[in-house]
């Protein structure tokens, strides 16, 4: 049967995939994709990163153009979402640092790795919301503007110069994954804080003394 310690060791397990999974989906640039048909380029928009792609050198002076802004004008909501990503990060490794301490340690304090990880998942789903939620705003009221097109370009540079639709990539992808280790972390972690170290459910003490008692006296 398994114990509680089994359940702490796949704790700690789940939630370090989850740690590398979130570290990964920060420093890759594929949070947002943006197909550009006409200049034949699908750049790529990361939290931290970007790839500027490219497949014909016509494409590559207004790649670098629109990259350079894209990283020298990250908007607000990107920067909540990267704050909150390392936020959770570190609410993670505090989670797994304080399993790993209390791994034979008494459930009450195996509980204060649990709610680190709880508050980490909470994070991401935050960080998810956001992001997801300003993005389908900008994909409804972006304006497209050709590089060469006399118009002045817009206040949000981001767009300008990154011309197309775009959609979320498999950056975002990797929180999602993330978030479902958490859960997985949680679970796990709830279970094993409600049971003994011999893989039984704690019993009311009172009730055993009683027998005890009960046992002594008729001997």
């Amino acid at each position: 049967m398994v114990n509680s310690i089994d359940l702490k060791g796949g704790f700690i397990i789940i939630v370090i995939m989850a740690f590398i999974i979130t570290l990964i989906s920060i420093f890759t640039p594929a949070w947002k994709v943006l197909n550009n048909n006409n200049q034949g380029s699908n750049q790529k928009t990361g939290l931290v990163t970007t790839d500027c792609g490219g497949n014909n050198q016509q494409a590559e002076m207004h790649q670098r153009q629109g990259c350079q802004q894209t990283t020298d004008n990250r908007q607000s909501y990107e920067k909540w979402t990267l704050a909150l990503l390392i936020i959770s990060a570190i609410f993670q490794i505090i989670g797994i640092i304080s399993a790993l301490v209390t791994l034979k340690s008494g459930t009450k304090i195996f509980l204060n790795a649990l709610i680190n990880v709880i508050i980490a998942l909470i994070l991401i789903i935050i960080a998810l919301i956001v992001y997801g939620s300003k993005i389908n705003n900008q994909q409804n009221n972006n304006q497209y503007y050709q590089p060469r097109q006399p118009q002045h370009p817009p206040q949000n540079y981001q767009n300008y110069g990154m011309n197309g639709n775009y959609s979320l990539g498999y950056s975002f992808s990797l929180s999602i994954v993330a978030g479902i280790f958490l859960v997985f972390a949680a679970i796990f972690g709830i279970i094993a804080a409600f049971m003994s170290g011999s893989g039984e459910f704690p019993r009311d003490t009172g009730v055993i003394q009683n027998h005890r008692v009960q046992a002594s006296m008729a001997a």
